[in-house]
This record gives C-alpha cells, sequence and structure tokens, in this order.
C-alpha cells in the first residue's frame, strides 16, 4: 500500500539543500548537513499532533513552541533504535537543563511492552504512544528511527533518517545541538 506524503512533509523528505534565510541560519543549516541531517530548503511549520505518554499524559507538540524539540520515531524491535536509545538519552540528560526536549515517539506497539522496554533501557526522556502509527505517517517515518529537530518557531529544522554510528552525544553533536539551543 502507498502512503500519498503530505505536500510540507513529502517536501522535506527531498530537500537537502540550505533554507533561504539570515547567514546564521544558513550556518546552522550546514553544521547540521555536515552532521548527516536533511534541511528543508523553505521554512514549513511542523505538523501538530497530540499523543499520549507512558505515564497517561496528553503531549502536544505546539504545546512546546518555544523550546527545541527532537522528535524521535522508534520501536522496540528495531536494532538500530535499541543501538541510538543510549546516547540519546545521554544527550537528554546532559542537555534537558539548556531546554532541550527529546519525545521519543513509539510506532505501533502496546503500552505494555513499551513500558517494559522503557524501564530496561532506564529511558529519561518522554516517550509517547502513536498506536496507530498515524503521526509517524505524516512525518514519513517509513524507516526507523527518524528524528526531527523542531526549531523554538515550531517549523522543522532538519531529520536525520536512521541511524548511523554517530553517537548522540558525541561532542560534535554535543556543540551543534547547544548552537541550536542558544538559537
Amino acid at each position: 500500500m502507498k502512503f500519498q506524503l503530505p505536500t510540507a512533509i513529502a517536501a522535506l523528505a527531498l530537500a537537502v539543500a540550505m533554507p533561504l534565510c539570515a547567514s546564521d541560519k544558513a550556518d546552522i543549516s550546514a553544521l547540521l548537513n555536515k552532521a548527516g541531517f536533511q534541511v528543508p530548503k523553505v521554512e514549513m511549520d511542523a505538523p501538530d499532533f497530540t499523543l499520549t505518554s507512558l505515564d497517561g499524559k496528553q503531549v502536544s507538540l505546539s504545546a512546546l513552541k518555544g523550546r527545541v524539540v527532537f522528535v524521535n520515531f522508534w520501536a522496540t524491535w528495531c536494532g538500530p533504535c535499541q543501538v541510538e536509545i543510549p546516547s540519546l538519552k545521554a544527550l537528554y540528560e546532559k542537555l534537558k537543563v539548556k531546554g532541550l526536549v527529546i519525545l521519543g515517539v513509539d510506532l505501533s506497539e502496546s503500552a505494555a511492552d513499551v513500558s517494559k522496554f522503557v524501564k530496561e533501557k532506564a529511558m529519561t526522556f518522554p516517550v509517547l504512544l502513536d498506536s496507530n502509527s498515524a503521526v509517524g505517517m505524516i512525518y514519513a517515518s517509513q524507516s526507523i528511527p527518524v528524528t526531527y529537530i523542531i526549531g523554538r518557531a515550531g517549523t522543522v529544522l532538519a531529520r536525520k533518517v536512521g541511524f548511523d554510528g554517530s553517537a548522540w552525544d558525541s561532542p560534535e553533536n554535543l556543540s551543534l545541538v547547544e548552537e541550536l539551543l542558544a538559537m
């Protein structure tokens, strides 16, 4: 079954060039590209969503406007997802005091299975349940893991598909995320 992506996300899926913006945004875009992220050619709003967290709270992306948000789509059965979680958790632990928000969005699994996995991995960032993968489809997450970086204005800054082996908490990535947080 073929899924038709919304225009904005389809454009993001194909975009690898820098946006037409101020030089500081161009500098950040260049750093994001160098770190393996795809950067949209034009500014676009991140599609809003509301999902339930493992602790039963409703979490909306729009409620986090004004913060830098990583939206990481994953599943417990995904090998690359399992490998990246410790460094994603370490990034969150190091930068949450500076305002970084990471939302782990599990695709199509039961709350019981996800809860067990989260406890085993000692995950500390919020985990949301996308039980029917509707949000995952909007964000073109057919391959996982996929991470979107949403800027303070609620726009998509970049996305990264897959896990390339580089630690999220490496000095280079820490520096990049700190620059995003300073914007």
